[in-house]
């Protein structure tokens, strides 16, 4: 059989279509099936983040120091699943249900349901039945959805308030959960097509991705095939493996455009973040950077990895970030700093003060007159007290800083409202 005249093409189209439901799909597999992990649990259950995270934790991309994780891996083939909740009161929370391509199929939180305790009802797809008396229904599209809550801790004094909060949270699910069988290496061609082939075969595909999956069928992405890398002649094996690392390099953001800028080179997620709809190339960048971001008017999710001269920020030298009063949330925001590995994915970096993150809540930071306040962004401490409260600590080389807007205002959603940048001191 001859080689495909447009090969290289189709499997990259097969391949940004692909990595988010497979990264996905591997986040799963580590959490509820890999055995070198001590924490892993059950499909259908829940589990809860009983501390802050930190430089330990790496399961997840970039992640926050702001709110306690509640998570459940849902398995709806069997029929429909209770989640309930307690009261959240004015405490900020979101549950985010995501299906296997990191759409927010469904989100509930303090901004669009207020604080109230509630019972959810997530139906399978097809599912006629209703729901029990007072529960809310939440109709899936998809077999396999991830749920993924946050709650806010107000620092570590909070902490045992929300335990009691998650401690409330129940779960019903009916049957056994479907058992997965690809093992996960999404550098390896073979393991990354059957992972994405059987996520996509456990689930309704959408009708909108159907035009798609025929041009990539004869490059190996095929629904519910998980062999079928063995049906591939050498050609298209050979070209897999070719392309592969460059597809990955493809996935950071180069471009401007697919950033947006919200301030000098701040940079946050298109309009259609978190729910991406066709554009897979963004979906996949997004699933590399922040896999499970939420949509922009649930939070805003900031990048900067430059000073207000465009140089690459470094903990060679020292940076100040001034963030005025008026800032336009309606709950709380929050600036991370993190160190770049090198396949794109950020995390936490240890530090003498064991302070990752710094925002509106921080115990002990020192305002301005005006109510500003000025973040020290470096790696060695501050010699003023002052400087040293407001301080963030910095890796010994390159970082990048991601700001946290959760209920952002009309001004930053309309991007009107231009976020500070960062100054070298």
């Amino acid at each position: 059989m001859p080689a495909l005249p447009d090969l290289d093409d189709r499997i990259a189209d097969a391949y940004l279509y692909a990595f988010a439901v497979q990264d996905l799909a591997r986040t799963r597999w580590n959490a509820t099936r890999d055995a070198a992990n001590p924490g892993r649990f059950d499909a259908n259950t829940l589990s809860h983040a009983r501390r802050l995270l930190g430089p330990r934790d790496r399961w997840i991309t970039m992640p926050n120091n702001d709110t306690l994780y509640t998570i459940a891996w849902l398995d709806l083939s069997a029929g429909p699943v209770r989640f309930a909740y307690p009261a959240m009161h004015a405490r900020y929370f979101s549950f985010a249900f995501l299906d296997p391509w990191t759409d927010n199929a469904a989100l509930v939180s303090r901004r669009t349901h207020g604080g109230a305790a509630r019972t959810l009802w997530l139906a399978p797809p097809g599912w006629t039945g209703e729901p029990p008396a007072g529960d809310a229904p939440l109709r899936m599209a998809a077999n396999d959805v991830w749920m993924l809550g946050r709650v806010l801790v107000d620092g570590e004094a909070d902490v045992p308030s929300v335990h009691a909060l998650q401690d409330a949270m129940r779960l019903e699910a009916p049957g056994t959960p479907r058992p997965w069988t690809t093992v996960p290496d999404e550098r390896d061609p073979q393991a990354f097509l059957a992972l994405a082939n059987e996520s996509l075969g456990r689930n309704p595909v959408p009708a909108s991705d159907a035009a798609l999956l025929e041009r990539c069928a004869p490059v190996g992405l095929v629904p519910g095939d998980a062999d079928a890398w063995s049906r591939l002649d050498d050609a298209t094996r050979d070209a897999w493996t070719r392309l592969m690392p460059e597809l990955r390099k493809r996935l950071r953001p180069g471009d401007p455009a697919r950033r947006s800028s919200v301030g000098p080179h701040w940079y946050s997620g298109l309009d259609h973040i978190g729910r991406f709809g066709e554009d897979h190339a963004y979906r996949a960048m997004i699933a590399l950077l922040g896999l499970g971001a939420l949509p922009r008017e649930e939070a805003i999710y900031a990048t900067c990895a430059q000073d207000l001269d465009g140089h690459r920020l470094d903990g060679a030298n020292a940076y100040r970030l001034t963030v005025p009063a008026d800032l336009p949330v309606g709950s709380f925001w929050s600036l991370s700093m993190y160190r770049m590995e090198p396949d794109g994915r950020g995390f936490f970096v240890e530090n003498p003060i064991d302070r990752w993150t710094i925002g509106d809540r921080t115990p002990g930071i020192v305002r301005e007159a005006d109510g500003a306040l000025v973040v020290r962004l470096q790696h060695a401490a501050p010699a003023d007290a002052r400087g040293r409260a407001n301080w963030l600590p910095a890796p010994d080389g390159r970082f990048v800083l991601n700001w946290r807007l959760y209920e952002p205002g009309e001004g930053l959603l309309s991007r009107r409202y231009a976020l500070p940048g960062v100054a070298r001191a």
